[in-house]
């Protein structure tokens, strides 16, 4: 059961965007600008927000999708402690469908015999241009022992999230873990590159050293990070 007020005002429509959940939630918007906002985008009954009203968009900058981050507030906080961690047991059912292994037993006069290994052919390892690490708070990003010169200059892009109990942490990500385009807390450091976030957990670098260095700081230290970085093929 949701209930959606602003200010002392409930707005009764605004329901539908915690429809079919099992708990009892209330979005109270009392901070006196977002209650200014919602007033602007509230239709003459009270009943729900309208993202195209007039006096909304008169007053306010981009204010459909402000309008939409609060409506799916609700739904997006009990997506987050609603997350169960499953567990897979594999023996759960050994002792009802157990069966007989139909493949003949080994004569007692070859036990103790080894097959000879196969050989495997020799695998060269892929150049380490860039290394990856985990810091407390971070991470850090610089020029492997393979980058030379000449494949410069080189475009890395890099992904995170925080990890989840389940799902694809990249998927599920939401800008109100950290958004790499605001100025908040997250503090990044380069040398011998630079960057751009087109989005709130990607980064383009462009590599102009092989020296070069990529720091990011300032993460949950008690939620786990999960990062990863991709080479792009054209400069």
């Amino acid at each position: 059961m949701p209930l959606f007020i602003r200010g002392s005002v409930t707005v009764p429509n605004e329901e539908s965007n915690f429809r079919n959940r099992r708990a009892f939630a209330a979005l109270v918007a009392t901070d006196p600008l977002v209650s200014s906002f919602l007033r602007d985008a509230e239709n003459p009954a009270h009943t729900s927000w309208n993202g195209n009203a007039e006096k909304l968009n008169r007053n306010w900058r981009a204010p459909g999708e402000r309008l939409r981050e609060i409506r799916h507030s609700l739904r997006q906080l009990h997506e987050l402690l609603d997350r169960g961690t499953r567990r897979e047991d594999t023996d759960a059912l050994k002792s009802l469908i157990n069966v007989k292994d139909p493949a003949p037993t080994q004569d007692p006069s070859r036990q103790g015999e080894r097959t000879p290994p196969s050989s495997f052919p020799h695998i060269t390892p892929n150049p380490r241009v860039c290394v990856l690490t985990a810091r407390k708070g971070g991470f850090a990003l610089k020029g492997g022992p393979d980058l030379q010169a000449a494949a410069l200059p080189l475009k890395v892009i890099v992904q995170a999230a925080y990890d989840l109990p389940t799902g694809n942490p990249f998927k599920k990500f939401s800008r109100f873990d950290f958004d790499f385009r605001m100025g908040s807390d997250l503090k990044i450091k380069s040398t011998g590159a630079r960057w751009m976030a087109p989005d709130a957990n990607r980064i383009v670098i462009d590599v102009g050293d092989p020296d070069f260095s990529f720091e990011v700081s300032g993460f949950d230290i008690n939620r786990d990070l999960i990062v990863g970085a991709v080479l792009r093929d054209e400069p």
